[in-house]
């Protein structure tokens, strides 16, 4: 996509956390022709006794339909949490520099788990809540 994560750029220490800290990842959506059609970097944090797996934004590649993009990471990434036992509650999106229309369906988050290594970019200091555990 045409993000800002580039050596150099204004997120190079996403790239640098995505290689170098286990709490963090990278996510990538890609089309039949293996295009790649959004992005985004992950991470695990834990707030107010709870954790959180966090996109930190989503940004897209031009003619990708967005109205299908909150969708496809909602399943991709709660198949993923249950799949690895990662004990997640909650799957939150950052919404800074998100196209209008991807996050417009979802609920504003109440608690907004920062990034867990100092100094890292963020896009997430207000986020929208993509999935979370049902209640017990």
């Amino acid at each position: 996509t045409g993000c800002c994560m580039t050596l150099g750029g204004a997120s190079e220490s996403c790239i640098w956390a995505g290689y170098q800290d286990p709490n963090y990842a990278f996510f990538t959506v890609r089309d039949e022709g293996n295009r790649l059609r959004a992005q985004s970097i992950l991470y695990i944090a834990e707030a107010m006794g709870k954790k959180y797996l966090v996109a930190d934004n989503i940004e897209v590649n031009g003619g990708t339909d967005v109205s299908k993009i909150a969708g496809i990471y909602r399943q991709a990434l709660a198949e993923f949490v249950a799949q690895q036992d990662l004990g997640i509650d909650a799957i939150h999106v950052g919404i800074g520099y998100v196209q209008a229309g991807i996050l417009d369906e979802l609920p504003d988050a109440t608690v907004t788990p920062p990034t867990p290594r100092a100094g890292t970019y963020s896009d997430a200091a207000k986020q929208k809540v993509l999935w979370q555990k049902a209640s017990d």
